[in-house]
């Protein structure tokens, strides 16, 4: 055998479709771990032919440790021992589950909004009209439709309270104020 037959073998079993197929797999879920992590954790059920796979969703414990902290962070701690005092005085524990509502409400919005209706959340800072944002807002090029993905986030955002309407303006509203600030943003509106 010469060395271009050896070359051409090497190079026909490096291209063949089954290698191809595991490279590709293998990428796949190190680019994709943690979304597949997350999917698989909010995954209720899985039905293939006649094998059916369920679980029972409770709240995971770091969600319970972040609203924790956040809440030690706002002042507002409710301590085992002294719960019976604290109950006692009504406006602290009212504000504490308001606050922990809130807190939940954010960490689903991080969790529902995908990064561009983020990132269109604080476009709109600067106060602007639906049409204004459906044809000046940059989506990236892969999607397909993007007039519909920004009538999408457009809603999305209006919907949860995100975004509110003044006039013929949409600016972000105190509630998207403090959602950005609770993703980390320092924004000075």
């Amino acid at each position: 055998m010469n060395i271009n037959q050896i070359i051409l073998e090497y190079l026909s079993i490096l291209l063949s479709w089954p290698l191809l197929v595991f490279i590709l797999g293998i990428v796949f879920l190190f680019k994709f771990s943690n979304s597949i992590k997350t999917f698989l954790e909010n995954l209720r059920s899985l039905k293939a032919g006649p094998f059916e796979f369920s679980q029972q969703q409770k709240p995971p414990e770091e969600i319970e440790k972040k609203i924790e902290d956040k809440l030690e962070e706002s002042g507002i701690t409710l301590e085992k021992e002294d719960k019976e005092f604290q109950i006692s005085q009504q406006q602290e524990v009212i504000r504490y589950w308001v606050e922990r509502a809130k807190l939940y409400e954010f960490l689903y919005l991080n969790l529902y909004l995908v990064p561009n209706s983020k990132t269109a959340l604080l476009w709109f800072i600067n106060p602007s009209t639906k049409d204004n944002f459906i044809y000046s807002f940059i989506l990236p090029p892969q999607i397909v439709n993007q007039k519909e993905e920004k009538e999408a986030i457009f809603n999305a955002l209006l919907s949860n309270g995100l975004i509110e309407q003044d006039g013929i303006l949409f600016k972000i509203s105190e509630k998207g104020k403090r959602f950005l600030k609770f993703l980390g943003y320092n924004i000075n509106v």
